[in-house]
């Protein structure tokens, strides 16, 4: 505990008792660290400059148009979401990547929504010939098979499919 109060009392000294060397040499120490701290924060400045301009802004970009996309009163197409992801695209890190990936999954989805779309189509228009085709025949078919006399007919069918013989 004597050693430490030495020591304390000597670090103190030359500030307690007003000797303008020690004083001055405080100083100058105290202005060196702040000018390191300085350097310092500008350093840390000027890399978060850089995270931010590399990672932040691309990733809010594509985040910003691929929002768009999704929203389907909006006008954005999924070839304006390719080009405006292809500007990060050549990029090889996993900013790219995620560009290269974004591109390809908004041209897959209007694909699939296009390939939706027609076979949706299609099987409106089949289902509207079939409502004709049963309509047609339902008309044909006789409804009413009440016999003369009012005791009622029996109706039964059979349909034979002969295939052709090979002497034919």
């Amino acid at each position: 505990v004597g050693s430490e109060m030495c020591i304390r009392d000597r670090d103190y000294d030359g500030i307690l008792t007003g000797d303008p060397a020690e004083l001055a040499k405080s100083l100058s120490l105290l202005t060196y660290i702040t000018i390191a701290m300085f350097i310092l924060m500008a350093v840390v400045l000027i890399l978060l400059r850089f995270i931010e301009n590399s990672v932040v802004t691309p990733i809010r970009a594509m985040s910003r148009v691929t929002r768009d996309f999704i929203i389907s009163d909006s006008e954005v197409s999924a070839d304006e979401v390719a080009d405006r992801c292809a500007v990060y695209a050549d990029r090889d890190n996993e900013i790219g990547d995620l560009a290269r990936s974004l591109g390809k999954l908004t041209r897959d989805v209007a694909d699939y929504v296009h390939d939706i779309e027609s076979l949706t189509r299609d099987k409106q228009a089949y289902r509207a010939e079939l409502a004709i085709a049963r309509q047609i025949q339902m008309e044909l078919v006789k409804r009413d098979f009440d016999s003369m006399d009012g005791t009622g007919v029996r109706i039964s069918g059979c349909l034979l499919y002969t295939s052709p013989s090979p002497r034919d």
